[in-house]
């Protein structure tokens, strides 16, 4: 028999988007969340417009904008386990308002030296990683039982449709007002954020353990044990990280459209993507719980199944075809996300958030990568797709079985690594 505490039972067929927006702290989150992840996007476009302008050197520019990549995954286990030891909403109002100093200070002295600029970027960028850890924490406290998942749904297609626009948009306002203005607005976001966080939302105090209590380095391997020391959650987190096969295809397509003759195409071949996942997470909402967690497995293989159809060498529009049905199935990490979160219990949400996330970029950041030097070692770019597709067929379908044996076997929920 299924286990009902993965599904979190409740009857939840009826839950919707609004269930999440009645809860006013969760409104205040979420606004907070959206303002918070624009200002990101400004921040990352303006950053390597001025390191630019100052060198002149692609590479610079490239790691000015890579910097809040590296520092996220540097920062992503190190500090997570700070949102489970204060109180979460001072972590975020505290780290808000130190990133909105440090872009402020980036803004007035846009002639510091290349490594000082930065420097500064890192030290935002780090701050950003107790933050999302402690908000997400948070997120299932204050939207209990079905709630929680319309919450994460909501804030999910909130964050794609952010990231879109603000990298889109980003360079149209940097040329509007000048990478310094824009860091002055991006500043003023992240003060905002912190105003809002610390009016709207209550205290939560987080629960204490002698893990919590104890050294840093306990509670870090506490919050590992957490999320590696048990089936159901390591499978749900493996399946996330499957997003990595996905990022090889999506890393490799400027270069699949100019081999085609069509350099200009591979914006729409990318938001055929974009727009399948947005679509199919709307539609796959409208199912009970339950069966979106019975279809994660299912959803994780077609995801990567359609990337070994390149193996066909399809022509521009077939590869836009084959990335929005992948991108449609893709539709499961919002509810294997979801689920993850219920299932680590409230001591060590902030850390499981972490080091799932860290992983997550890791994967995606590693999958382009090696796509990328394979596809230069073979010449063939389809081939390349293929291969990566293949491997995580392989993948998907363990990881599937690994999650189906979990939904036989009982556990009560939030009973992870206790």
């Amino acid at each position: 028999m299924p286990n009902s505490s993965l599904r979190t039972g409740h009857n939840d067929t009826g839950t919707r988007l609004r269930a999440a927006l009645a809860v006013p702290a969760f409104r205040v989150l979420w606004l907070a969340e959206i303002v918070n992840l624009a200002g990101d996007q400004l921040a990352k476009v303006a950053l390597a417009v001025v390191v630019y302008q100052r060198t002149h050197s692609p590479l610079w520019s490239a790691l000015a904008y890579a910097t809040p990549l590296l520092a996220t995954l540097i920062g992503g286990v190190s500090l997570g386990w700070i949102a489970d030891r204060l109180d979460r909403r001072a972590v975020m109002v505290t780290c808000a308002t130190a990133q909105a100093a440090t872009l402020a200070l980036l803004a007035a002295l846009p002639t510091l030296p290349v490594a000082a600029l930065l420097g500064l970027l890192t030290v935002t960028s780090l701050l950003q990683c107790p933050f999302a850890a402690a908000q997400n924490a948070l997120v299932p406290t204050l939207l209990p039982g079905p709630a929680y998942h319309a919450g994460h749904t909501l804030r999910q297609l909130s964050m794609n449709a952010v990231t879109l626009v603000g990298l889109l948009g980003g360079g149209l306002a940097v040329a509007a007002i000048g990478p310094s203005w824009a860091l002055a607005a991006d500043a003023a976001s992240f003060a905002a954020t912190g105003l809002v966080l610390h009016r709207g939302l209550p205290r939560t105090p987080t629960p204490t353990t002698p893990s919590t209590t104890g050294p840093a380095r306990a509670h870090l391997r506490a919050g590992l044990a957490a999320t590696f020391g048990h089936a159901p959650a390591r499978t749900l987190m493996l399946l996330m990280w499957l997003a990595g096969i996905p990022a090889a295809a999506g890393g490799l397509m400027a270069a699949f459209t100019a081999q085609a003759g069509h350099p200009e195409a591979v914006a729409w071949v990318l938001a055929a993507d974009a727009a399948a996942y947005t679509a199919l997470t709307l539609a796959l909402h409208r199912l009970a719980l339950p069966r979106r967690q019975r279809l994660i497995g299912i959803l994780a293989v077609a995801s990567v199944l359609p990337l070994a159809a390149f193996a066909l060498t399809p022509d521009i529009l077939g590869a836009a075809l084959l990335l929005a049905i992948s991108g449609g199935a893709a539709v499961y990490q919002v509810t294997a996300g979801s689920t993850f979160m219920t299932l680590i219990p409230d001591t060590h949400r902030g850390s499981a958030y972490s080091v799932a996330r860290t992983g997550l970029r890791a994967a995606q950041g590693l999958g382009a990568g090696l796509a990328g030097a394979l596809a230069e070692g073979t010449g063939s770019i389809p081939a390349t797709i293929a291969s990566a597709g293949t491997v995580g067929v392989v993948a998907a379908v363990a990881l599937t079985w690994s999650w189906h044996r979990c939904l036989r076997s009982p556990l009560p929920e939030g009973a992870v690594g206790t």
